[in-house]
């Protein structure tokens, strides 16, 4: 078995079987990842430590899934993850179709590999957004943000997504957005309580909770690997975040929401290289104004879906480019949009 599969996945186990007033102290999950390892991983790869982040309320689906046997567990996960891609997939093409050749080139694809075969929860994520943008399609609105609120067990990605619906004046998708993230935040303080919540919040300060800069596949990893101090990273992610609200009220809402959840990726303070696969989405709903059938963007597209070696700043160039496309996409929309508006009558 490749040293890969179930990379992940001991983090998620274990948070599944801890208690809840210990699942936020960090010795107790580095104890318990530690014993996941010798009872069911080495020798296969080295032991290493990830620190979990999620919020207490992901107890109710991780819970059940760590009643199984370590293997049996990742399994049924991974087959989650892979599902989750495929059905988000389908609610994203339902309107326009996918080309043949991503299907084929989906298996290859480094974010999709490291989702299903790590044991990551990227999948799941995907199909909510994915579920939120067929609701929203269907001016389903409430429905819609209730459904994309439950991608907030990633919040420190799609936290950004609030400006979306603002700047669109998506008022009663915002309230479904607004009601079921209250519920969330309300059962993870009930169950984790007062002193959980507290530790938790603690633990977002931890050194281990922001690691690999360098290697993230956004703004801050370009930034990091060309030498940039934080504080200039960090003010420069403002200032990004600043100009994609602006965009996000000039953009009509198919581009919109394609633009916002490529600002989730590529404007997050943290984010890592499975997350990559929300991109996805954006190259599908944009795919005839992307130029998918034009000579460089298909040279482009095989390459960012098809693995690569490790070139430090290349790869991120790389992995990073089909995220600018998007923008440069959004901001010729608004450009092609501002002509209109001044010729016409």
């Amino acid at each position: 078995m490749p040293w890969f599969v179930a990379w992940d996945f001991p983090l998620y186990y274990s948070a599944g079987r801890l208690a809840p007033h210990e699942m936020y102290k960090t010795e107790v999950q580095q104890a318990d990842q530690q014993r996941i390892y010798e009872e069911n991983i080495r020798p296969r790869r080295t032991y290493f430590f990830a620190i979990y982040l999620r919020p207490a309320v992901y107890r109710l689906v991780l819970t059940p899934l760590a009643q199984l046997p370590f293997w049996y567990a990742y399994m049924l996960w991974a087959t989650l993850q892979a599902a989750g891609i495929l059905v988000g997939l389908y609610l994203y093409s339902r309107p326009l179709g996918i080309p043949p050749y991503f299907w084929i080139l989906l298996p290859m694809c480094p974010p999709v590999i490291s989702t299903v075969a790590w044991g990551q929860d990227a999948g799941l994520v995907f199909l909510a957004i994915a579920g939120a943008w067929s609701l929203s399609h269907r001016e389903r609105w409430f429905a819609a943000g209730a459904v994309l609120a439950l991608s907030l067990v990633k919040w420190n990605l799609f936290l950004l997504l609030i400006p979306l619906m603002v700047a669109q004046r998506k008022w009663r998708m915002l309230s479904g957005f607004t009601a079921v993230a209250t519920l969330g935040a309300v059962a993870s303080v009930a169950i984790a309580g007062w002193e959980g919540t507290a530790e938790y919040v603690q633990l977002l300060q931890h050194r281990d909770a922001d690691v690999h800069a360098a290697q993230m596949s956004s703004m801050r990893g370009l930034l990091v690997l060309l030498g940039a101090p934080a504080a200039p990273v960090a003010a420069a992610l403002v200032t990004l975040n600043c100009l994609l609200w602006w965009m996000l009220s000039r953009l009509d809402w198919r581009y919109a929401f394609a633009v916002a959840v490529t600002g989730c990726v590529s404007l997050s303070f943290h984010t890592m290289h499975y997350d990559s696969i929300f991109v996805l989405a954006p190259l599908l709903l944009l795919r005839d104004d992307l130029y998918l059938t034009s000579l460089p963007f298909q040279i482009l597209f095989l390459l960012w879906m098809t693995p690569s070696p490790d070139f430090g700043l290349l790869k991120t160039l790389l992995i990073t480019a089909p995220q600018f496309v998007v923008f440069a996409c959004g901001l010729r929309v608004m450009r092609r949009m501002s002509i209109q508006a001044t010729s016409s009558p």
